[in-house]
């Protein structure tokens, strides 16, 4: 039976005591940053993380790429009086409105005096300037322009982490007592143990030079024996420099490009709509190392990218192996057709481990590049060629994917800051299989930001990709799972009133002219977004925000064949209530409420709701730290689920969806046991009341009511 919550206050009543007297007694010391901080996430940040994971549909996203980099910010500050362009669009909270502003400002009236000066740059609020505050410093000092190999090794950082973690209930899947198993011979559960297991190594030297190693062995996925006899699953090796001669760039191993808005190759995470409205332009990144953990969405080869002039030139290649279903085979056991590619990197079944790397891809690209200070612009392309060819399931809505071995894009990109005004955009073309009488189809998107003045600014964005747009490394802005198949206007807006009042909002209308999965025919939907926002002091922030987004979706089928199952428009409303507060310099609090419905044109369906609350309990030179999170839930079903940010050991961003009826408890314990060994503890267990197993019918099913993950990370810095 779950504990009642009674119980659970006081066990939390007693931590904090404990921890209380820990403070008193300990008198902290100097403090210096580690390589490895990791960065304050503010409720944008957490918001922005939920709507990617609910626009999704994941719970385990990896974004340690993205962290990574804010991470290093954290520990190596970016000096706004030296950056460059490139070097603040490579922070991840500017856009390029504030971005050539503050360049106007240094250049009008010299370097700055300190960071209060912001205030006065068009565009920097107090809730821009408290975002990017953990991440730059402001001083007159400058980078050294050249070191010896000896200096490079000193100054540089080295990490090793281990990350340990697995569901303590016995799940289906690990049963040792199969009958089906015994009669036949195979095993129709999972072949390795349930631990989960990520190594990572990681040397670095500013932005400029990086290496690093990763591995990665998956629940149920076997571990020096059966199909793995290597260990781990998974391993990525990764080595990049950059320079300021004729080669900027050079990067081998496993690594990401980044280009335009996405329509030919965007392999890192994208976020598309978030909580600010104006936040919808992509800075593409270029060549970046990989060092997720992640076993899809990269690149695995060598790419350079060389300046002649203003211009710059960037050539990659890659290769590696897909998971894929194959369905036809020559007699010599070569793959010649596919019918699905695999993307979730499990290889944990027999059937899973069966179509592993069963698929050769090979990618070949390159960029022609003028940036500068108002004006980018760009031609990119690429060749993807697989070894065997792709043939999706013959259905309705598979009409016009993608069929062959060979795809070709090709696109123009540019962005350009007039005063207060950026337009930017990018349109491609996609042509398959290299055949003539296939006509080439295309994407277009199109976007506008402006700041009418400090207290207001606006955005719009049109995209249209048609049916048959084809781009295997695609991640446009869209509403739907692929860049492809959608139209749609989005327009948001900010208004700032005071100084400590935020208003955002946006809608965006968006078609699919062709069926869907799930959607037997063409459909239509719109999302509204509106957030206030209170920052009444340093201290204290909160928000309310209420969504209501409307689209199509086939009803439950029905007994009468000759029946059309037409879609039906189901709107989902969502509203919540948000505050956090720092009650003291070692105590910051998080309360949420939150209530969604679903309803169709006849009736209410569903209603749920969520009330969430989490502290954090860290005092400055303490080595010891706690982030514990208490969460009760009541929804109908999957429909109406409910995500929620939850801390968790480091490069692990768990946004758990709350479906059914019960409670979550969650509790991160970290202790430095000196300056360069630090170790991470989690506990997570939710109970639910209205049911008698967990995910039943799946591999993953647990006979009871409860279920219980725990998660070691130990990190070694040197």
């Amino acid at each position: 039976m779950p504990l009642p919550a009674p119980i659970y206050i006081s066990f939390i009543r007693i931590i904090l005591f404990s921890l209380s007297m820990l403070f008193v007694s300990y008198t902290p010391a100097q403090e210096k940053i580690p390589p490895d901080a990791e960065p304050p996430l503010n409720d944008q940040w957490k918001q922005t993380i939920e709507m990617y994971a609910e626009s999704n549909g994941i719970e385990d996203t990896d974004f340690s790429d993205l962290f990574d980099q804010l991470s290093y910010y954290v520990s190596h500050p970016l000096n706004l009086n030296r950056a460059s362009k490139v070097q603040l669009e490579d922070l991840p909270l500017l856009s390029e409105l504030q971005i050539v502003a503050l360049l106007d400002h240094i250049a009008r009236n010299g370097t700055l005096l300190n960071v209060y000066e912001l205030q006065s740059i068009n565009g920097f609020d107090a809730g821009t300037i408290r975002l990017i505050l953990p991440f730059i410093t402001v001083t007159e000092q400058s980078e050294p322009t050249s070191r010896s190999i000896r200096d490079l090794f000193k100054g540089g950082s080295n990490t090793i982490s281990f990350r340990y973690s697995r569901v303590l209930e016995q799940e289906k899947g690990f049963a040792t007592t199969d009958s089906l198993s015994q009669k036949s011979g195979k095993s129709s559960g999972y072949l390795g143990s349930p631990e989960k297991l990520i190594l990572n190594y990681r040397f670095r030297f500013r932005n400029g030079l990086s290496w690093g190693l990763s591995a990665r062995k998956d629940p149920g996925e076997q571990f020096f024996r059966g199909g793995e006899k290597n260990g781990f699953d998974f391993y990525s090796l990764h080595f990049l420099m950059h320079t300021r001669g004729l080669i900027r760039t050079v990067v081998l191993g496993d690594y990401q490009a980044g280009f335009g808005q996405g329509l030919i190759t965007w392999s890192g995470v994208a976020f598309n709509k978030t909580s600010d409205a104006c936040l919808i332009r992509r800075i593409g990144s270029g060549l970046r190392p990989y060092t997720a953990s992640s076993k899809n969405n990269f690149l695995r080869g060598a790419g350079i990218c060389l300046q002649f002039g203003k211009a710059e030139i960037t050539l990659f290649c890659s290769y590696k192996k897909l998971d894929a279903t194959v369905t036809d085979t020559s007699l010599n056991g070569r793959v010649l057709q596919v019918r699905t590619i695999q993307t979730t990197g499990l290889h944990n079944t027999a059937q899973a481990l069966a179509a592993k790397g069963k698929l050769g891809e090979t990618v070949e690209g390159g960029r022609l590049a003028f940036p500068g200070k108002r004006f980018n612009a760009g031609i990119t392309t690429l060749l993807v060629t697989y070894d065997a060819a792709l043939e999706p399931k013959p259905a309705p809505y598979n009409r016009f994917e993608f069929r062959g071995k060979e795809a070709i894009n090709g696109g123009m990109d540019y962005t350009l800051v007039f005063r207060n005004i950026n337009l930017f955009g990018e349109a491609a073309c996609s042509a398959d299989n290299g055949l003539s009488e296939t006509p080439p189809s295309f994407g277009v998107v199109q976007g506008l930001l402006v700041a009418a003045d400090e207290r207001m600014s606006f955005s719009m964005l049109w995209r249209n990709y048609k049916r048959d747009f084809h781009s295997p490394y695609a991640n446009g802005f869209r509403e739907g799972s692929k860049t492809a198949n959608e139209q749609g206007l989005y327009t948001g807006i900010t208004l700032r009133p005071g100084p400590s009042i935020t208003l955002t909002a946006f809608y965006d209308y968006f078609n699919f002219p062709w069926l869907r999965y799930r959607v037997n025919a063409p459909s239509a939907g719109n999302d509204c977004f509106v957030k206030l926002s209170w920052n009444p002091n340093k201290r204290t922030s909160c928000y309310i925000h209420w969504r209501i987004k409307e689209k199509s979706l086939d009803p439950p089928a029905s007994s009468n064949p000759d029946e059309i199952n037409y879609p039906v428009a189901r709107k989902q409303s969502n509203f919540r209530v948000n505050l956090s507060m720092e009650a003291c310099t070692w105590l910051h609090l998080n309360t949420r409420m939150e209530v969604i419905q679903e309803t169709d044109s006849v009736s209410t369906l569903e209603t749920g709701f969520l009330l969430f609350q989490s502290l954090i309990i860290h005092k400055k030179g303490l080595p010891l730290s706690l982030t514990t999170s208490y969460g009760l839930f009541d929804t109908p079903s999957g429909n109406t689920r409910i995500y929620a940010y939850e801390k968790g050991v480091p490069g692990s961003f768990a946004v758990p969806s709350f479906s059914g009826r019960g409670s979550r408890l969650s509790t991160v314990c970290r202790y430095d046991l000196n300056r360069q060994w630090k170790l991470w503890i989690s506990f997570t267990r939710t109970f639910y009341d209205n049911l008698h197993s967990i995910g039943a019918g799946t591999l993953d099913q647990i006979n009871g009511n409860r279920k219980s993950e725990l998660s070691l990370e130990l990190k070694f810095n040197f």
